[in-house]
């Protein structure tokens, strides 16, 4: 949930500013895209002058979604600077005339003529009242944008819109929900409060596609009853369902699915103690074009095609780092648990992620099968007893 206080002093930065710029990190996701979006159309809406910093343009598959506001935004605004070189010519007057499409800038020169080679002109530093930042965990996730402009993020108040359990709380303002599912609905939430106006079909569309494309349609085991809530009023208003899922298949259940075949083609079982072990390295991730966060995905399709055995043990190499990292679902639960006790882990939609890396598969396998097994063994036991 949004702090009120929190959102009170953002209307109050809002409600001073003249000029407010948008910034989003360089290639934004459909997620922050849309958030952007819906925030945008509510600030225009309340007679809010904005610009938007540049970003890479979504596939052609996502071209249905209603980016309007973005698409006509300018960019950040810069003072125009005119530079004269006075070594050899000094200026003696400056004036300036204007009329209804033009102004017309005039240097006398003081004792020498002035020459056009002396004058260059270039652009300053952007300006604005108030930022925006949407989904940036920090300031250098936003990459050239603030590299180039420290000043204007050191100077400027920033409302940080956000959902990342990372983010570094550099704003002014911090209106970051972690428990949202999506960055959308921290986005929606916050529109509602600078223009109260019901959901319009656009909306709804950006609305569906923000949450459906963070969660994979629903499926990375963190929807929330109100996101569904926030889902089903999308629905009601109008919204794409049909177009985002279209979009969702072109570009997420592909390289999923190229994924999942790779692992199911590392997969042996270990029948003796009802273990079976798959493996995904980190060519796999580079060829499919996928990463680490995919793992769940592949955990539904272990799920959903197999009879799994009393232990799944998921292992899979991070492309950077070239360590093994470890995942262990289990169909009893007493097995899970007790796994956790002596592993030490993080127990996320069924899935218990080990705190430790290890240096290579066969490491990583030797190790956790030695504990492994025997758990597998006293259950069957106790369930014999």
């Amino acid at each position: 949930m949004l702090d009120p206080a929190d959102i009170k002093q953002a209307q109050s930065i809002l409600q001073k500013a003249e000029k407010v710029f948008l910034a989003l990190p360089p290639a934004p996701d459909p997620d922050t895209l849309a958030t952007a979006e819906i925030v945008a159309r509510r600030l225009v809406k309340i007679g809010e002058h904005i610009s938007v910093s540049q970003f890479v343009k979504l596939a052609d598959d996502w071209k249905f979604l209603p980016l309007t506001t973005l698409s006509s935004a300018a960019g950040a605004t810069k003072d125009l600077l005119i530079t004269i070189d006075t070594k050899s010519a000094a200026v003696g007057e400056l004036r300036y005339e204007k009329s209804d499409d033009q102004l017309t800038i005039i240097l006398s020169p003081k004792y020498k003529p002035l020459s056009p080679a002396s004058v260059t002109i270039g652009a300053g530093a952007a300006g604005a009242d108030c930022i925006i930042t949407m989904g940036a965990a920090s300031l250098d996730q936003l990459g050239d944008l603030f590299h180039q402009n420290p000043r204007l993020f050191f100077e400027t108040p920033i409302i940080n819109l956000d959902q990342s359990t990372a983010n570094d709380q550099y704003g002014e303002i911090n209106l970051v929900d972690v428990k949202s599912s999506a960055l959308t609905e921290v986005g929606w939430r916050f529109a509602k409060t600078l223009l109260s106006d019901a959901m319009n079909r656009d909306e709804a569309t950006l609305i569906l596609a923000g949450i459906m494309s963070k969660t994979e349609n629903f499926l990375d085991g963190k929807v929330l009853p109100e996101t569904l809530a926030l889902v089903a009023e999308a629905l009601s208003a109008g919204g794409e369902r049909a177009l985002v899922l279209q979009a969702l298949d072109k570009h997420e259940l592909l390289p999923i699915l190229q994924l999942w075949g790779r692992a199911v083609a590392r997969t042996r079982p270990d029948a003796a103690h009802s273990i079976l072990i798959s493996i995904v390295t980190s060519d796999d991730f580079t060829k499919t074009k996928t990463a680490p966060k995919d793992i769940p995905a592949i955990l539904r399709h272990f799920e959903d095609h197999f009879h799994l055995p009393k232990i799944l043990l998921l292992l899979w190499q991070d492309p950077a780092s070239g360590m093994v990292s470890a995942g262990i679902k289990s169909t009893n639960p007493e097995v899970l648990h007790e796994a956790q006790r002596l592993l030490l882990g993080t127990l996320e939609g069924g899935l218990l992620y080990l705190a430790l890396r290890y240096p290579s598969f066969v490491t990583a396998e030797r190790e956790l099968l030695a504990l492994l097994q025997p758990l597998t063994t006293a259950t069957r036991n106790n369930t014999a007893t």
